[in-house]
């Protein structure tokens, strides 16, 4: 993790943070006592100082501001991926600190990281444009979504888990972009082996349907009918509220069978 030391310096150089005449000394964030290093024990020391970077951030006492910002945008090509794995979870902090911050231009500098072969930048930059599409729903766009897409399929469970997650995200800032290729990619994820997963996925095609009538169809119902019989009590329930919502948007499409097995998971419907 050698080169995030010249990364991160940098954005506390342009944060205030570090300041200094000459090409001598400079001083950095004193993670204890106050004191000055060179540069060379800059580049020893910061492995720890990520963290303390973000814990920064975090308290208030290192403002999350365009420079900050920008610093860390620079080193989202750098060869070495701990520096761009660290500066998209720096980038995390600062969005989620400040929504101000929250631009096309940062979306569309993490959005090539969504096939980085590394998979914690991958899965950072997921988790991060989640982050920004929260923060400013007009950055939810059809050209974003299906950049996320491919992620659906990801080998990395934890990188699908977030790629479902921020992929909500984008249908609740709009619903439009819950296209049948999205519900399509969504069905795909009933059946996968990790529970979070699974979850995540009937939380989105949830509320599409509660906000896209259209979205309520016969292949929708087929695909969560099975999820009424999982062995986990919490997908059998958020399958059958889903369930419900069918039919109230389309009362024929749930037969009485299907109606007294979601009854006896959540109540009278």
């Amino acid at each position: 993790m050698n080169k995030i030391t010249v990364g991160i310096a940098l954005a506390f150089v342009i944060a205030n943070l570090a300041a200094a005449a000459g090409e001598g000394e400079r001083p950095i964030p004193s993670m204890g006592d106050s004191q000055r290093i060179t540069p060379e024990e800059v580049r020893q020391s910061l492995l720890g100082v990520t963290f303390a970077l973000i814990v920064k951030i975090d308290e208030g006492t290192l403002h999350a501001t365009p420079e900050l910002r920008d610093a860390l945008v620079t080193h989202l090509k750098d060869q070495d991926a701990d520096v761009r794995a660290s500066a998209v979870w720096v980038l995390n902090h600062v969005v989620r600190t400040n929504h101000a911050l929250a631009t096309a231009v940062l979306r569309d500098a993490l959005v090539p990281l969504l096939q980085d072969q590394v998979v914690n930048v991958r899965r950072s930059a997921v988790e991060t444009l989640g982050e920004i599409v929260e923060a400013n729903h007009a950055l939810a766009t059809d050209r974003f979504r299906d950049a996320l897409v491919p992620l659906l399929q990801d080998q990395v469970v934890n990188v699908r888990r977030r790629a479902a997650e921020t992929l909500g995200e984008i249908v609740k800032a709009n619903t439009a972009l819950a296209t049948e290729e999205v519900i399509d990619a969504l069905l795909g994820f009933l059946p996968d082996e990790d529970f979070d997963v699974r979850r995540d996925a009937i939380s989105v095609l949830s509320y599409v349907v509660r906000t896209n009538p259209a979205s309520a169809t016969a292949v929708l119902r087929d695909a969560l009918v099975p999820l009424l019989q999982d062995p986990d009590y919490l997908i059998r329930t958020d399958a059958a509220w889903v369930l419900r919502e069918i039919r109230v948007k389309r009362p024929n499409l749930i037969p009485t069978d299907i109606r007294s097995t979601i009854a006896g998971l959540i109540g009278d419907i």
